[in-house]
């Protein structure tokens, strides 16, 4: 069997790294540990060919915050904690470890991650491809696509295809 690349939506990933780190049983380490851990789990579980990442724009330039003011608008939300501060300085301590570990990394101007990792799934097409993120938006592209699989990051396990469209679905 062909091996796999993974594309990783880096926002993703770092949220989960983050409150991994926080968790109270393991606050004593960083969450780049955790993070790399992550990384380590996926090449060992799924032996790669490639490791690919990919970085949302800042949220106030994203496309669709142009069309719709209220997307994704978090200004009244409740949270638990705030992980802004950590947010940033794991985005920019990743920038460089990513370059180091050869994991390529791709962002655009008014982008998010997930529409980079459509049109890379899109470019790929038919190679093997795993996206390893619980954003349930990215099953809609092995509905698209058969050479693609989402991984659910938290145990593993290759998320089934649904039977009709998640985009079409989601819209009505």
């Amino acid at each position: 069997m062909e091996k796999p690349i993974i594309l990783l939506d880096a926002r993703n990933l770092l949220y989960r790294a983050i409150y991994a780190a926080k968790a109270e049983k393991y606050n004593k380490y960083h969450s780049i540990v955790f993070l790399l851990r992550m990384i380590s789990t996926y090449i060992r579980h799924f032996d790669p060919v490639a490791i690919n990442v990919f970085w949302d724009a800042p949220r106030d330039t994203v496309w669709r915050k142009q069309i719709l003011s209220s997307y994704k608008d978090r200004a009244n939300g409740t949270y638990v904690e705030d992980i802004s501060l950590d947010l940033i300085t794991c985005t920019s301590i990743c920038h460089e470890l990513f370059k180091f570990l050869n994991i390529r990394q791709f962002a655009k101007n008014n982008m998010e991650a997930d529409d980079l990792i459509y049109t890379a799934t899109t470019v790929l097409h038919p190679k093997r491809t795993i996206i390893i993120s619980s954003d349930s938006d990215m099953m809609q592209i092995p509905f698209l696509y058969s050479s693609n699989s989402v991984v659910d990051p938290k145990n593993l396990t290759i998320n089934s295809i649904p039977d009709y469209n998640p985009a079409m679905m989601k819209a009505i």
